[in-house]
């Protein structure tokens, strides 16, 4: 079946959906035409939510109707298949308005998928100025404070002399918040290609530019479908093939991560993914502020009080332990339900923990 052909599925299911049914979801989804997207862009047909609460506070939900994506729940997707039809999405609607609605109130918003041929893509990869990495010329670009956003590895053989040959796609961002860029190239997508030896760090390098979000992951997509078809024929792979090959941030992450060597099987992948959508989802909920937004010394600030807190326990001091609470929660903004006192050791405990997945968040090389 095609019931989903030509959608962007975005999923934001909270840890009440067993992992089993969120892989269900997945597989429904991909099966029938349609593709799951991680993150929220204005190509994306529709965002798909379970009914946990406060769901219209998560980032993914608050972005989606900014961009006019119907935020749906999860009957929608069984209804459909049922159906074995894409339904309207109107009596699914969980968060924001319907269409009737919106038309009712003066409001218009433009389709999210329009009739007839599909839009042309943002940019054209043959249009778009390559440059070398490490050029002098290449555009001045913040390299002490770019995140990777989104990054994948392929790998192909080279029949003729039997060696692997590696490509490493990445999307960096530098927020604006601590660096501002010029409009033009606030993202950058960079290519990392070569083969497997002694010099892997010597490969070809290559960073291209883009003025906005879409931009950059219409080029990672040319790039991989340059990459993944005739005549290089290169496949994703989850296998650890070099600590020298990617960004110098990419190899940080696998360091940081402890990805060392050897390969990881599909299900392990799935289950580590659930378990950090999981942990991510739970920081959704607890912060007040997008999770993009918070900065390292924020959480090294955070976690200094949270050091103090742990000596200041013992002493029975309370108006020290609700100075240092106050203290960390001015560093990690929490939502109101969220602001309990840190008066316990496990209390002191699991803040370490929410700590510890910010801190991974803002190091993940994949979004």
């Amino acid at each position: 079946m095609t019931v989903f052909n030509g959608c962007q599925i975005a999923l934001e299911l909270g840890i009440k959906i067993p992992f089993k049914r969120k892989q269900e979801v997945r597989k429904a989804i991909t099966e029938n035409g349609g593709v799951v997207s991680f993150i929220i862009t204005k190509k994306c047909s529709h965002l798909v939510v379970d009914d946990h609460e406060n769901v219209s506070d998560t980032y993914k939900a608050r972005t989606a109707l900014k961009y006019g994506v119907p935020v749906v729940s999860l009957t929608f997707i069984d209804d459909c298949l049922k159906a074995e039809r894409l339904l309207e999405a109107d009596g699914y609607i969980a968060v924001g308005q319907t269409k009737a609605e919106e038309f009712g109130s003066g409001k218009i918003v433009a389709k999210t998928q329009p009739d007839g041929p599909p839009r042309k893509k943002v940019v054209q990869l043959h249009t778009v100025k390559v440059w070398r990495w490490g050029d002098n010329k290449t555009p001045h670009y913040d390299d002490d404070n770019y995140h990777v956003a989104k990054s994948i590895v392929l790998k192909g053989k080279w029949k003729k002399l039997l060696v692997t040959r590696f490509c490493v796609l990445e999307v960096h961002v530098v927020p604006a918040e601590i660096s501002p860029a010029p409009d033009n190239t606030r993202y950058r997508v960079f290519t990392h290609t070569g083969q497997l030896g002694d010099k892997e760090d010597l490969g070809q390098k290559e960073v291209r530019f883009s003025g906005t979000a879409d931009g950059a992951l219409d080029l990672f997509g040319q790039l991989y479908k340059y990459w993944t078809t005739p005549p290089h024929n290169y496949s994703n792979t989850r296998q650890f093939l070099s600590p020298r090959i990617g960004s110098p941030k990419f190899r940080q992450a696998l360091c940081d991560y402890g990805i060392e060597q050897g390969s990881v099987c599909e299900e392990v992948c799935d289950l580590l993914e659930h378990i950090w959508q999981e942990a991510v989802g739970e920081l959704d909920q607890a912060l007040s502020v997008p999770m993009n937004t918070i900065k390292a010394d924020q959480i090294e600030k955070a976690e200094a009080a949270l050091m103090e807190l742990k000596q200041v326990l013992n002493k029975e001091d309370q108006s020290t332990v609700k100075r240092l609470s106050d203290e960390f929660y001015s560093h990690l903004p929490h939502k109101p339900t969220h602001q309990h006192p840190i008066d316990s050791r496990a209390t002191i405990a699991r803040k370490q923990d929410l700590c510890q997945v910010c801190l991974s968040y803002l190091r993940s090389p994949v979004i």
